[in-house]
């Protein structure tokens, strides 16, 4: 029984022999510094969000790394909803939930997640670079994973659930997408799950009986599911925030 979270599910999709090197054998992938700043910049971004929401002094912080100031209050004035208090909303950052799903545990958290009676809405922000197109984050595996969990969990219908990503840029306003859920949506991200962690048990089967390793990796160039793109970022002028 493992663990998955969306990254995992991108992994084992695209590149079966480093899922096994990861998640199996439990060995550590070398990273660059470049994309363990990006990392660094995004997680400190999220926790500044996490502590201005929660009502904690974030003002020093702000003031002392201007840029980090410039993203949220830009996000303030293009996305309220997100620091709006209103009675009988519920709202909660870093709202985790987990499903069972052909014997693994799916795991997903989410930034923020606002409900009420009648709809839940998932808010990502992100320091990332702009997606090529909706299209493409649209069939990301969080995007999917997020809506099916939250869809599984909940008594809201697939229908009632939303997911908005908020892309905060260095020089620009942030940008948006937002995209709805519905049944038909639900029965295909279900059909992809099943097939995926299908061909997951039967090559651990066959790695932990035969020692067979998993699959290589192999170029799908696919309309419904394009590759991931890696997300690199020019942090030259952002320094570090130390929470």
């Amino acid at each position: 029984m493992l663990n998955l979270s969306q990254q995992s599910l991108s992994l084992l999709e695209t590149n079966p022999t480093l899922f096994q090197r990861l998640h199996i054998e439990q060995k550590e992938s070398p990273s660059n510094p470049e994309t363990r700043h990006s990392q660094e910049v995004g997680n400190h971004f999220h926790l500044l969000m996490k502590q201005l929401l929660m009502g904690l002094p974030v003002e020093p912080l702000l003031n002392a790394y201007p840029q980090m100031h410039r993203w949220i209050s830009s996000l303030q004035l293009a996305a309220p909803e997100i620091f709006s208090d209103e009675p009988d909303i519920f709202k909660e950052c870093d709202h985790q939930r987990t499903l069972m799903c052909e014997g693994h545990w799916l795991s997903v958290v989410y930034n923020l997640l606002i409900a009420d009676d009648s709809q839940a809405q998932i808010i990502e922000w992100t320091t990332a670079t702009l997606p090529n197109s909706p299209l493409q984050l649209e069939n990301d595996w969080k995007t999917r994973l997020y809506l099916y969990v939250l869809a599984e969990t909940s008594d809201y219908l697939p229908e009632e659930i939303s997911f908005t990503y908020w892309f905060v840029q260095f020089d620009r306003e942030p940008v948006s997408f937002r995209f709805e859920y519905d049944e038909s949506l639900h029965r295909m991200t279900r059909s992809c799950l099943t097939a995926l962690l299908n061909k997951l048990n039967e090559w651990l089967k066959a790695y932990q009986t035969e020692g067979k390793p998993f699959p290589l990796p192999k170029i799908i160039k696919s309309y419904n599911q394009p590759p991931k793109r890696e997300e690199l970022l020019n942090l030259d002028d952002i320094e570090e925030v130390r929470l």
